[in-house]
């Protein structure tokens, strides 16, 4: 049999509160670690020019002037191989 409860928050501190105070911090330490991790995700999308270019220095320049262009069987064999999300379909 499947019990599903709900908790405030306030009933979760509550209970939490309870808790010695090594595990207190253990707890604090690990709920500290998580919002860090989300914070250092943000960031990484919005990088600046100069974190960007750090990041990309080791990379390859691509130069198009490399690659034959596509010609209409190729562009159509291509887009037939996967699907294409909506959103990005419009741009091809």
């Amino acid at each position: 049999m499947e019990m599903n409860t709900t908790l405030t928050i306030e009933n979760i501190y509550n209970m939490l509160s309870s808790l010695s105070v090594s595990n207190k911090k253990w707890l604090a330490d690990h709920l500290y670690k998580d919002i860090a991790n989300v914070q250092f995700r943000r960031r990484r999308g919005a990088s600046s020019d100069e974190e960007l270019e750090a990041e990309l220095k080791d990379f390859p320049v691509l130069d198009m002037n490399d690659y034959e262009p596509l010609t209409n069987e190729d562009y159509k064999e291509l887009i037939h191989s996967r699907p294409v999300p909506q959103n990005i379909e419009k741009w091809l």
